[in-house]
């Protein structure tokens, strides 16, 4: 049997982060980092939305998707 350790790193072991650090690496709201992620390919969502209800999601952002993000926004032109 294979366990988690014995497998190459791929997607699943790559590293996930809060919408919280990332803010904080960025200096940055989480509600900001939030937005700016919702939308991406390859954010996982974590939870339940239930009618009626206040919607509970944990939001996980990887390494990948973060840094694209993050080359993507520096590229601009004002």
């Amino acid at each position: 049997m294979v366990g988690i350790t014995d497998e190459a790193p791929g997607a699943f072991a790559e590293k996930h982060y809060a919408p919280a650090e990332l803010g904080e690496l960025w200096n940055v709201s989480t509600d900001t980092v939030r937005r700016m992620f919702y939308d991406q390919p390859g954010v996982k969502f974590f939870g339940e939305v239930k009618p009626g209800t206040r919607r509970h999601l944990t939001m996980r952002i990887p390494a990948s998707v973060a840094e694209a993000v993050y080359k993507s926004l520096s590229g601009r032109k004002r």
